[in-house]
């Protein structure tokens, strides 16, 4: 029985006639099982040996997650988990093109034991549009892809149509009670990308800036654009050494012109291709447990 969200999904995928290309380039990892969905079967998996941890966390999930369904003007419909019942911070997380705001669900569970306060985590779901680079195939993303080529131009206005949702998701913690200070924004992949474009671009600095396997949107914009009052924010960057999809010296390039603005800049490298793996979300954990732990009551938004 699908809901209203899958039922709109499946008919804008049934009424989409564009030939599907031969590559089809995704960047979600799914913690849980794939829906059968032509987008997401080219998308990596963790590995099979997480499984039975995927399984819990899934229970977990089920048990214990609220969704929620938003009508406000740009506002991203959202999937929401909360590790306690009084939420003192929050972590908004942006997930990959192709994916959903379920691709990071299970993670949850994973990353509550080193968390020093009860958390919000909030997984919006990017709108479908028609990607380029992917013949024109509809698919969730924050942003068309003009071009495999990072040096050729790039969808500003999607950008700056994602960078607008992102505030609004912001606001709405804000006036949930949760000061800008006590978010976290994240991303990976293409949401990595947006996750680094909004977190420099705000008006207040957040608890902290993650960006999984992603790269520096913009790049020749960024240091006229950026908000001086966003260095506050720690910032946490991770890549695949075998990165098929964003090769790691994407990842190298963002880490070097954040860090040389004068960002606090944690940087792993993994070996891994274009997903996550067990020890990222360790290093996460303890990084989110640092960023949240620094300001641990509430301030004012």
């Amino acid at each position: 029985m699908l809901d209203d969200e899958e039922a709109l999904d499946a008919a804008e995928l049934e009424t989409d006639d564009t030939e599907l290309p031969d590559v089809l380039v995704t960047g979600g990892v799914p913690l849980s099982d794939p829906p059968p969905h032509p987008a997401m079967e080219h998308r990596e998996t963790i590995t099979a040996a997480r499984q039975s941890t995927l399984n819990i966390a899934r229970s977990y999930c089920a048990a214990d997650g609220r969704r929620v369904k938003l009508a406000e003007s740009m506002m991203p419909d959202s999937v929401e988990l909360t590790t306690g019942p009084a939420p003192t911070a929050s972590v908004i997380w942006l997930h990959g093109l192709g994916a959903d705001g379920h691709d990071f669900e299970p993670i949850v569970p994973e990353l509550q034991a080193f968390l020093p306060c009860d958390t919000r985590f909030v997984f919006p779901h990017a709108p479908v549009r028609r990607v380029t680079i992917n013949g024109g195939y509809s698919m969730r993303a924050w942003y068309d892809i003009l071009s495999f080529d990072r040096a050729a131009p790039q969808d500003l206005a999607g950008i700056q149509e994602s960078h607008r949702a992102v505030l609004k998701l912001i606001e709405r913690e804000n006036g949930r009670g949760i000061g800008t200070d006590r978010i976290v924004l994240a991303g990976f992949s293409q949401g990595g990308a947006m996750a680094l474009y909004s977190g420099v671009r705000l008006a207040q600095p957040l608890a902290g800036i993650m960006g999984l396997s992603c790269y520096l949107l913009e790049p020749a914009r960024f240091a006229i654009e950026r908000r001086a009052v966003t260095l506050d924010a720690p910032v946490f960057l991770a890549h695949g050494e075998s990165d098929n999809v964003l090769p790691v010296e994407l990842g190298e390039r963002a880490r070097d012109q954040v860090a040389a603005a004068g960002y606090q800049v944690e940087w792993h490298r993994y070996a891994m291709a274009h997903s996550v793996v067990p020890q990222e979300i360790a290093d996460i954990g303890r990084w989110l447990a640092q960023v949240l732990a620094a300001r641990r009551e509430p301030s004012p938004a």
